[in-house]
């Protein structure tokens, strides 16, 4: 190496695909659960799930508020699918148990909406991606579909869309969501104190990782979790 080349493994290849509005991104089929891009049309029955006063605890660590009303709910989902800097999914069940009792007696062709999250941080230059605005119905949290949500989008960013790094980032206050991290396989690898100003509170930010070389057994564990149904799952 010359003395003045910097240190490191030398990349030579980029992400296959950078996603974008432009460049949309196809359905994950799961056996628990089905992600497909979010739309706008998807905000009436989404409300159910993730609006209204009984859902306002789901927001405690997003960034915005609670939405209380179908009209301001809806405007939120709009500027989920028009933004320009994330990739937003809408998750889909069959499941009854998942299904909020108003919606359970019509469930339609591709399932209920309950539940979203999305693509963001994307810098195809790093090779890097994170899973992000993780917002499960409450009937959806701890299950075996909720897993299996991150783990198709795992296999997304490093099996499709060629990334190298997917990370995993929340308020260190949010105990279920490090812990979920680490249930998945993602690598705690510190914590940005006074990172952010969210509702005119400081947040400290955990950071989490799972990296290439990394997921290879990774998805090891999660297939084999997911084809047990759900049991004992350790990393």
């Amino acid at each position: 190496m010359a003395a003045h080349e910097p240190e490191g493994d030398p990349v030579s290849t980029i992400p296959s695909i950078t996603p974008s509005i432009d460049s949309p991104l196809s359905t994950l089929h799961g056996q628990y659960i089905t992600l497909r891009p979010l739309q706008l049309s998807d905000a009436p029955l989404l409300y159910h799930s993730l609006g209204g006063p009984s859902n306002a605890s789901l927001w405690t660590y997003l960034p915005t508020d609670p939405f209380l009303d179908l009209e301001s709910f809806t405007a939120h989902i709009e500027f989920l699918c028009t933004g320009t800097v994330f990739i937003p999914f809408v998750l889909l069940s069959h499941n009854p148990a998942h299904i909020p009792p108003a919606l359970s007696s019509a469930i339609p062709s591709e399932g209920v909406p309950v539940g979203v999250t999305a693509l963001l941080s994307i810098v195809p230059a790093h090779h890097t991606i994170e899973i992000g605005h993780v917002l499960y119905s409450p009937l959806l949290q701890r299950s075996t579909a909720s897993t299996e949500t991150s783990f198709l989008l795992m296999k997304l960013c490093f099996e499709e869309l060629r990334y190298e790094r997917v990370e995993w980032k929340c308020n260190d206050r949010n105990k279920p969501s490090m812990n979920a991290a680490k249930r998945l396989g993602f690598r705690y690898e510190g914590t940005f104190r006074r990172h952010l100003v969210v509702k005119g509170r400081r947040r400290d930010t955990a950071w989490f990782s799972v990296v290439v070389e990394e997921w290879g057994s990774v998805k090891r564990v999660l297939e084999s979790w997911l084809g047990g149904g759900g049991r004992g799952l350790k990393m």
